[in-house]
């Protein structure tokens, strides 16, 4: 998940291109012009997670599993993780974690991983917490490509600062 901190991504995108222009000369045609494209992607990207990490300065964000540190510690979140499934319904032991976790750190917002159903939307926001799908993007996303998912995430993740229902 080394991607989520975008800057890291562009330097290892131009340590790729660099090994690959070196070790497969027939392929650095035109290599140079995709990574200079991919850099500018990933350096709008970095700017706009720049932006939404100080929109929530201060606030302890918790996410349902521990996928977010690179993305923390790059944009200066506070992220406290779960070991939830992604898209499931969470246990009654579940729930019983996550107050606990909320009334130690004072959390103000919750990442799901996926889209939870519609019944953990409710309670999650009934704990008061503020709520965003944020998909690490493993895999490819369903719809659109990495650059527009992650946008698309960094929107949902700077409206946790409006609070519940945001």
């Amino acid at each position: 998940f080394t991607w989520l901190d975008f800057g890291q991504a562009a330097a290892q995108a131009e340590a790729l291109a660099t090994a690959m222009a070196r070790r497969v000369p027939a392929a650095a045609d035109g290599l140079d012009a995709r990574a200079d494209a991919l850099a500018a992607d990933l350096a709008t990207l970095d700017a706009r997670a720049g932006e939404v990490g100080a929109m929530l300065g201060g606030m302890t964000l918790v996410a349902t599993h521990p996928r977010y540190q690179y993305l923390a510690r790059a944009y200066g979140l506070e992220i406290v993780s779960l070991e939830w499934d992604a898209g499931a319904m969470p246990s009654p032991s579940d729930w019983d974690a996550l107050a606990a976790l909320v009334e130690e750190t004072g959390a103000g917002g919750l990442i799901w991983e996926a889209a939870p159903p519609a019944e953990a939307l409710a309670r999650a926001e009934r704990l008061g917490l503020a709520q965003a799908v944020f998909p690490p993007l493993a895999h490819a996303p369903a719809e659109g490509d990495f650059f527009s998912a992650m946008a698309a995430s960094l929107d949902a993740l700077a409206a946790l600062g409006e609070g519940p229902g945001g």
